[in-house]
């Protein structure tokens, strides 16, 4: 991370997804909709001065 890019960072983290088990077979069956989820974690940096 560059030293002029701020003092926070942050990244993005996503839960899993249930898996959704469809019979094998001619028809198509589609699984049911699911909402996306994130977190959101913001870190904030102190910069040690090499000596």
């Amino acid at each position: 991370m560059d030293q002029q890019a701020g003092d926070i960072l942050r990244r993005r983290r996503y839960q899993n997804l249930q898996t959704a088990p469809v019979p094998l077979g001619n028809g198509i069956v589609d699984p049911p909709a699911q909402q996306l989820t994130a977190l959101d974690i913001d870190a904030r940096i102190d910069w040690l001065k090499a000596a």
